[in-house]
């Protein structure tokens, strides 16, 4: 005659136990999961204000024209909100935000080896929008970057070398001019800071 399985065994401990110990396992992994995806971003970006460029940076664009590969990245250096437009692998310019940042900050110029230059800058935060004018008549409108963390946004364009930037303007929602860097000639053609980029007052402010 067969005999009916004890109650309260060791095996139904056992068993108990492995599930318990597997449902708080999971809990607690649920918990840490949340508490990274609600608090990493805000301790990630303390920590890039803390450490600068030695925690990481962000590529902004990158690109390609023939066998040159460019991309343009925003980054903290030495303290400094930057934006360096690199050429092969190569730093080659580096904009960062002024301390007496109103608009606008540095202009850098890159060139690409093909005739062409890739030129970056620095502005406010919050600025809404950019204009590049050349000495042909053309008006530029770069996009705009706001990245997570940083304090400033950032822009670039590309300009055949034959052509030079004469201004750089920061420009409100309705296209008022806010700020002007003006340029001179050797900005177009040559690669490094863009200190040849002067602040200029705005008429009306």
């Amino acid at each position: 005659m067969d005999r009916p399985p004890p109650l309260g065994g060791a095996g139904d401990r056992r068993t108990v136990s492995g599930r318990t110990f597997a449902i708080g396992f999971v809990v607690v992994a649920l918990s840490v999961v949340g508490f990274i995806l609600a608090f990493t971003p805000a301790l990630r970006d303390a920590a890039r204000q803390q450490l600068g460029g030695e925690l990481d940076r962000d590529v902004l664009e990158l690109g390609a024209r023939g066998d040159t590969e460019w991309q343009v990245a925003a980054e903290f250096t030495d303290g400094r909100t930057c934006v360096l437009g690199e050429v092969d692998g190569e730093g080659v310019s580096e904009a960062c935000a002024t301390p007496d940042l109103d608009a606008l900050g540095e202009v850098g110029v890159a060139s690409l080896g093909d005739g062409s230059y890739l030129v970056t800058g620095v502005t406010e935060l919050e600025l809404p929008a950019v204009r590049v004018d050349l000495d042909s008549g053309e008006r530029l409108a770069p996009r705009v970057y706001r990245v997570r963390g940083y304090p400033a946004s950032f822009y670039y364009t590309i300009v055949d070398g034959a052509i030079a930037v004469e201004r750089v303007v920061a420009l409100d929602r309705d296209e008022r001019e806010l700020a002007v860097r003006a340029c001179d000639g050797p900005l177009a053609g040559a690669s490094g800071i863009g200190t040849g980029c002067a602040t200029l007052p705005v008429a009306g402010r």
